[in-house]
């Protein structure tokens, strides 16, 4: 494919060992949506083998694109709080200024639960007005915010490694309580007043629950705003990761047909037309992966697990317990009669 010119788009990504498959179907999205440009892949890691490495660097490679990994030890987070859910990937971040080449001006940072949809070249431009970043507020009003989500970060170099480093958080870490919601706190507290670029959530860190709760004035503050607009999708937030079901529209309605939609919910699994939609997306990308059948077996197994949990929360369900009981009535006075 021609590429519109030769700009380099830097783009940083920080899989844990797991993860590092997800990663890949966000640089094939990325492959696919944005192929007339030169990406270069700054990939910080922890975990991965050299193998790993190296299948990721063909995988690239032979997408056109160019990859460089960043080796970051865990001894440099230690005394930042942890959780069981996350790993210390999640603090990696914090230190693109320190590690990356002096010649990254500008860096695209997104998590690996992400895809890309669209074409970046509007968000990689963006006009940072002498801010540190560029990121996506909670806020439903378009490029607005005093709140951010971390998952996407637009970099400026430069005034990065003027004015930050690792210690920076570092000491920022002893000031807040214990108990803080890792790098994204960080990130805030040190940020959100005055150095962040709002831009729009919609668009550049989609998400199905925010826009679910807030589609109503979503749609009255920009009237022509459609799916169609969005750049970022972002698999955050209560739902199923698309790593853990793949499921059609066609099974959806059969899952709603039988009523079992609740109790997916009371599982934690909020599913419905909107997500299965990029869920098709994800397994789209996914499918052209060299982890492909990897992720489909981790799927099936995962897949299997959550129709247990399911079929368990029905048993348990009060419904199905009257049900269970108004059958057992005729059988009580068949063994009645019977006496």
């Amino acid at each position: 494919m021609k590429r519109e010119n030769s700009e380099i788009y830097n783009i940083a990504i920080a899989p844990n060992k797991p993860y590092a498959n997800y990663m890949m179907v966000l640089m094939q999205s990325l492959f696919e949506t944005n192929s007339d440009k030169k990406l270069f892949f700054y990939v910080l890691y922890h975990e991965l083998s050299e193998r790993e490495r190296n299948r990721i660097q063909v995988f690239v490679e032979t997408n056109g694109a160019d990859i460089s990994f960043v080796l970051v030890e865990n001894e440099l987070f230690a005394g930042f709080p942890m959780e069981e859910r996350f790993s210390s990937e999640a603090y990696f971040r914090l230190i693109v200024q320190d590690v990356l080449p002096k010649e990254v001006d500008r860096l695209l940072y997104l998590d690996c639960d992400m895809i890309v949809t669209g074409d970046i070249n509007e968000l990689y431009h963006t006009e940072l007005e002498d801010k540190y970043f560029a990121a996506c507020g909670f806020s439903t009003q378009c490029e607005c915010g005093d709140e951010f989500n971390s998952g996407m970060l637009l970099f400026d170099m430069e005034k990065m490694r003027r004015d930050i480093s690792l210690k920076t958080y570092q000491a920022l870490t002893k000031k807040l309580s214990s108990d803080f919601y890792l790098d994204q706190e960080l990130l805030n507290a040190q940020f959100a007043k005055d150095g962040v670029k709002y831009v729009w959530k919609q668009k550049y860190n989609f998400t199905c629950p925010f826009y679910r709760k807030f589609a109503d004035k979503i749609k009255k503050e920009m009237p022509s705003y459609t799916l169609e607009d969005i750049i970022v999708v972002h698999f955050a937030g209560p739902g199923i990761r698309p790593w853990q079901m793949c499921l059609t529209e066609r099974e959806l309605k059969q899952l709603d047909k039988q009523k079992l939609l609740d109790f997916f919910a009371m599982k934690g699994y909020l599913i419905d037309k909107l997500y299965v939609h990029f869920l098709e997306m994800w397994w789209h990308y996914a499918e052209k992966t060299p982890c492909y059948e990897w992720l489909l077996f981790n799927m099936e197994k995962k897949k299997n697990q959550i129709y247990s949990e399911v079929l368990m929360a029905v048993i348990e369900s009060k419904e199905y317990k009257i049900g269970y009981n108004l059958l057992q009535i005729p059988r009580r006075i068949k063994r009645y009669l019977k006496r």
